[in-house]
This record gives C-alpha cells, structure tokens and sequence, in this order.
C-alpha cells in the first residue's frame, strides 16, 4: 500500500473562507473562537458544564449497533470530539470515512495534549429529507439504487426497504473480495449504514449517535433557540474581512416541526416545535400552529426497525 499526504493547499474546499482557513489561519483568525492547530487552546473547554444524563440511551443504542459500550458510559462526566455525516449507502461516500478516521485520531491527539480522555463521536444524520441524495452508489460510470417507497419529506431514519437485490446487482460489477465484510441487509436503511461503520472501526472507541436518541434532551437547547433568532440572525451577519458567508439567515425559523416523520415549516409563532436537524432538499409544508412543549414526538426505543408513521 503507498501512503501519500495531500497538503490543504491542494484541496479545494469550495468556499474560500474554509480554503483560507486551511491554508492561511491568521488571516482568518478573529472570526473563530480557538486555533485548531493548537489544541491546548481548547483547555477552556475542560470547565465542567451541566449536561442531560444521556449514559443509559447511548450505551443501549451502541450496544445494538456496535458501537463503543464502555465510551458511551464515559460521556455524561467526559469530553469528547465530534464528527458526522448523513447516512449513505454501503458506507457512503469517501469522504464519511475520512470523517470517521479522522475524528478517532483527533480523539488520541487530544487525549495526549490535554492530559484527559476524550472519546470519538460519529453523528449519523438519520433525519436528512433528501432520500434522493442518500440513495445513490456509484462504480465508474454507473449508479446503483435502492428500490424505496420514500415520499418526498419522509425522514431517511424512518424508510424501510429491501436492500437485497442492490446488492446482487453491485456485487456483480464489483466482484468479489475483502471489501464486501458488510453487515446483512436490514430493513432500515439508516441502522444498516450505522451498524457497517461500526464494523469498519470497530474496537476504536467510537460512539455513534442518532439524532432521535438526544431530542428530549436536546429540549432545552432548541427553546433557547427558538427565543435566539435575532441573535443568531445578526452572528450570521457577522462581518467576515470580505469572504462570502457560508450562512445567511433563513425567511423564518432555525427548526422544523417534524412529527410523524416529516419536516414542516410551523406558520406561527412560536417558531420553533419539534427539533429537527436539517438537511437541504426536503420538501416542507405548513405545520398547525404548536408550542414547545407539545410538539415533541416520542423517541423512537433503541430497538426499533422503524418508527411510527
């Protein structure tokens, strides 16, 4: 095997800011709160803060997929360093596993510079609209598909579908090999693409996550966003020394009502009702007017196939 390191001046990130940010730091280095080439200035990051008990929801759902047990009894009292990406199929594109490796070796290098375990963490986007995008494999020249019922607007984490036949047709363009050391297909796609990362990495201390498992948690979080829109409109205004943002503020709201599976836009106020993590693509439609404290589905238990519609 022939290891080569690609240096950041190389790559094209697309967006100058992120090139710049790679490559010339300084010139950037007022529009972020740490350097990440030193790692000791995250040192205020080590303050004990509170946090929701998420010890029993993350070492059960690890558990099922093949996760780290023993890191995700860690995180209520520990540190830990976060990546992720949308779900994909048969592992998704390179670029998830980069992610992956690279927020391991993160972990190690932290743990070392800053003198205290920090652990690993895979954020699987389960709640991404856009099937469309997710669904999609490519060898050379072709794309293989999975056939999905998947209206416009349904979660990804909440399609079933028979991943069988996909197989089949990709194995015969591909071949045989290493390479095909998956997990058996299951139904739900998105614990199907969870349960593979796994195995990929497996016995290297990462934790992964589901956006479903932390939305109680996550309760007080979204109300302080639902109060902050002025705020978090006017930090995406922020002047930044003549870069295009990345981000301009949304005609609305921050979050989304995404009961039964669905992301809608709430039409009154209050803005916000149930937490969703976003995607681009999806479709929306008007939500009833809801308050934060009764729009909130129940989570989904840590052995499910599927959700409820």
């Amino acid at each position: 095997m022939n290891l080569a390191t690609i240096p950041y001046s190389r790559l094209d990130p697309g967006n100058e800011l992120a090139r710049a940010y790679l490559v010339e730091p300084e010139s950037v280095r007022r529009l972020f709160a740490y350097d990440y080439r030193d790692p000791r200035a995250l040192r205020p990051l080590l303050e004990r803060r509170e946090r929701p008990p998420l010890e029993d929801l993350l070492t059960a759902y690890n558990k099922e997929v093949g996760g780290s047990v023993e890191n995700a009894a860690r995180l209520d009292d520990g540190f830990c360093v976060v990546t992720g990406q949308q779900v994909g199929l048969l592992l998704g594109p390179a670029y998830t596993t980069y992610k992956l490796f690279t927020v391991i070796n993160a972990a190690r290098v932290l743990s070392a510079e800053l003198g205290v375990d920090v652990v690993p963490v895979f954020w699987v986007e389960s709640e991404d609209h856009d099937f469309d995008e997710v669904n999609r494999f490519f060898w050379k020249d072709r794309r293989f598909r999975i056939d999905a019922d998947a209206p416009a607007g349904r979660s990804v984490g909440r399609i079933e579908a028979d991943a069988t036949a996909f197989l089949e047709s990709v194995r015969e363009v591909v071949g045989e090999g290493e390479a095909w050391d998956l997990v058996p297909p299951e139904r739900n796609l998105a614990r199907w693409h969870v349960r593979n990362l796994a195995r990929l990495v497996d016995g290297s201390g990462v934790v992964f996550v589901e956006p479903w498992l932390l939305r109680d948690a996550m309760r007080p979080f979204a109300e302080r966003i639902a109060a902050s829109t002025d705020a978090i409109d006017a930090s995406l205004r922020t002047d930044t020394g003549g870069f295009a943002r990345p981000l301009e503020p949304p005609a609305g709201t921050y979050l989304f009502d995404a009961r039964n599976g669905r992301r809608r836009l709430p039409t009154t106020a209050p803005l916000m009702s149930t937490w969703s993590s976003g995607g681009t693509g999806a479709t929306t439609e008007p939500a009833a007017p809801t308050s934060t404290g009764d729009a909130w589905p129940d989570s989904p238990g840590t052995g499910r196939n599927s959700a409820p519609e």
